[in-house]
């Protein structure tokens, strides 16, 4: 909104259209995946809180990913590969 204001452009990428959102039983799959890899995530109870977002960033540093923390559809995806 700042640069906006400021009078500069529009951003120039678009948020994708067909963002999938995660679900609590999403984010559970991803905290039982994590705990079987032996990342742990804390219990598994769907809530992505500060236990899991340190597991999803060990994970994601040990793969080689941009370490965010961040529960997500493409890291559910990885993580059921």
């Amino acid at each position: 909104l700042s640069d906006r204001i400021a009078g500069r452009p529009d951003l120039s990428l678009a948020p994708p259209a067909d963002e999938r959102r995660l679900r609590v039983d999403d984010i559970s799959k991803i905290q039982r995946a994590l705990q079987s890899r032996g990342f742990s995530p804390g219990p598994i109870d769907g809530n992505a809180g500060p236990s899991p977002r340190t597991a999803i960033r060990s994970f994601q540093r040990s793969v080689g990913l941009i370490a965010d923390g961040h529960p997500s559809p493409q890291l559910l995806d990885q993580l059921q590969r």
